[in-house]
């Protein structure tokens, strides 16, 4: 593996790359640098414990289409080729043979899953990479069944008729997205330093005020989740603690009327320093 990676300009100064936590972006370049000559690597959760990141700087980077994420643990930088151009002289295939089989070279040089159907949601495991609203595949998800289960998943709103939304966001077909109360509880969790409900009506305000910058019903969960994680990493780290319960229901000490004399207390102070009176 080369000891030199290059990083392509328009990736790294793009709007959606920057719109991310500092930690993902730097989680993104060392997963960049730790990658084989095609782009993959088998130990992203050691890299991110390394860098002390989160899993929502992992989960953020998945979203954000920067890297794509495998059953095996495997992940693969999404646009390598672009950022990188290794002599022949110097390359060396990549051992993960399977994964590449999985994936397909654009007319930009991006990587893409063959089956765009398949998605799964993240859920970090001890030892692999899993995945929460993001594209990944194996080889025993590519059943019929199971590819009309997650193509209506990924591309349809989950909210039913019967659930009543406790936010809309408007869409670029001027369309709605239903936010459900299943939707917040779990986002909430997610991102427990701050609040997600308020979070979401300045989302809304956001998409109103700019109509052309709306997101599409298949972008705007990516759309929520950056906007999330940004707020979450700009939202102080400690959080209020409470009085312990003893102390608030302990008797009020009302504070005598004594007060100090002045000139004796300066006598007092002088006798400890060693200083003589003026």
């Amino acid at each position: 593996m080369a000891e030199r990676r290059m990083f392509a300009k328009k990736i790294m100064e793009s709007d959606t790359f920057l719109d991310m936590p500092y930690s993902a972006q730097c989680l993104y370049i060392y997963l960049n640098m730790n990658a084989d000559d095609d782009g993959f690597l088998n130990n992203p959760r050691k890299i991110q414990r390394m860098l002390g990141c989160s899993d929502n700087d992992m989960k953020s980077l998945i979203d954000s289409d920067f890297i794509i994420a495998f059953d095996s643990g495997i992940v693969v930088i999404k646009h390598w080729l672009i950022h990188n151009l290794i002599r022949k002289d110097r390359y060396t295939k990549t051992d993960y043979v399977e994964e590449m089989k999985m994936l397909k070279v654009e007319e930009n040089k991006a990587y893409s899953l063959i089956n765009e159907t398949m998605a799964t949601t993240w859920q970090p495991n001890d030892n692999q990479v899993t995945t929460n609203g993001i594209r990944r595949l194996g080889k025993d998800r590519l059943g019929k069944d199971n590819i009309n289960t997650f193509a209506q998943s990924d591309l349809e709103n989950p909210s039913t008729p019967e659930e009543e939304p406790v936010i809309t966001l408007t869409l670029q077909d001027n369309s709605e997205y239903a936010v459900v109360e299943n939707q917040l509880k779990e986002w909430q969790e997610l991102y427990p330093s701050i609040d997600v409900m308020q979070e979401l009506r300045k989302m809304k305000g956001w998409l109103n005020a700019n109509p052309t910058k709306r997101k599409t019903k298949r972008g705007i969960k990516k759309f929520i989740n950056s906007w999330l994680a940004r707020a979450f990493d700009r939202a102080p780290k400690g959080t209020k603690k409470e009085l312990p319960k003893w102390f608030n229901d302990q008797d009020i000490v009302q504070m005598g009327d004594e007060t100090v004399d002045d000139d004796e207390l300066m006598k007092q102070l002088r006798a400890l320093r060693g200083e003589k009176k003026a």
